[in-house]
């Protein structure tokens, strides 16, 4: 498996821009994905090797992903592979996740909402070979397309959802890219595949892994870091934080880091089950 930490989009291009909140008494924080720092150098490139890898070998890159801002960037990714011919006109992308599709017909409404460069894109959502399937009928005839094509399908630790029917269909072909663009958390498939299994349990069979896996953790589309402490640091009277939805080391490193920085110190790391009350 490779291990892959290019920053396929830079912080400074996320869709829509960090919004900044003047007062909360009482935050609470997604610590899943928070690192350090987020990798700076492009990974565009190897995007464009992936595709190029399936389009000379008539494979399949999957891509599991998360319906709301992931999705949308990767779209936006491939509009860029298409419109630079990085990416073969012709070369089909199925948005196999009905709520994605959704959401990104509501993301192609909301223009005003948009970053600088998707201001400058009239479709920054929409290319040639872009296909929406709703249907599950649909979804199952992406198998009879013949040669290569990109599948981005829900969920996104590969726990559910459509995208467990093209692993099934896909993860023991050779030809076949994995590319993992979010968190997997612990005890689930995309974890397992992660990690480099061999083989994998998916509903009732037991499927080897011979598909190339490469993961890009830098795409995360909740805030690193630094923009997250910049977001903090606008925030008035803040009573208590509570790091939420994370692993402990995650959790303990952002908790230091907003007490070194801003001086916050009632901080809390609740554990499954605890109840606290918030005025």
């Amino acid at each position: 498996m490779e291990d892959d930490d290019h920053q396929i989009m830079s912080i400074e291009a996320q869709l829509f821009e960090l919004r900044e909140y003047a007062r909360s008494e009482n935050l609470e924080i997604l610590a899943e994905f928070i690192e350090a720092k987020s990798a700076k150098k492009p990974g565009r490139e190897k995007f464009a090797e992936m595709i190029d890898e399936i389009e000379k070998s008539d494979g399949v890159l999957l891509i599991p992903a998360f319906s709301i801002e992931r999705t949308q960037e990767l779209l936006h990714i491939l509009d860029h592979l298409k419109n630079s011919g990085e990416m073969k006109e012709e070369t089909p992308v199925y948005l196999d996740s009905p709520m994605a599709i959704r959401v990104t017909r509501i993301f192609e409404q909301s223009e005003d909402l948009y970053n600088l460069e998707l201001k400058h894109d009239e479709t920054p959502f929409g290319f040639a070979g872009l296909a929406f399937t709703l249907s599950s009928g649909q979804s199952k005839a992406i198998t009879e397309h013949e040669g290569a094509k990109v599948i981005i399908a829900g969920s996104g630790m590969m726990s559910g959802g459509r995208i467990m029917h093209h692993l099934k269909r896909f993860i023991s072909h050779e030809s076949t890219r994995i590319l993992i663009v979010g968190y997997q958390a612990e005890g689930t498939l995309g974890r397992e595949i992660e990690e480099g299994a061999d083989t994998v349990h998916i509903d009732d069979g037991v499927f080897k892994v011979k598909a190339h896996v490469t993961r890009l953790h830098s795409m995360s589309s909740h805030a690193d870091q630094p923009r997250l402490m910049k977001w903090l640091s606008h925030i008035k009277d803040v009573n208590k934080i509570f790091l939420v939805h994370g692993e402990n080391p995650q959790r303990e490193a952002l908790a230091e880091k907003i007490t070194s920085d801003l001086g916050y110190t009632n901080i809390t790391m609740p554990m499954v089950g605890e109840e606290f009350d918030v005025e």
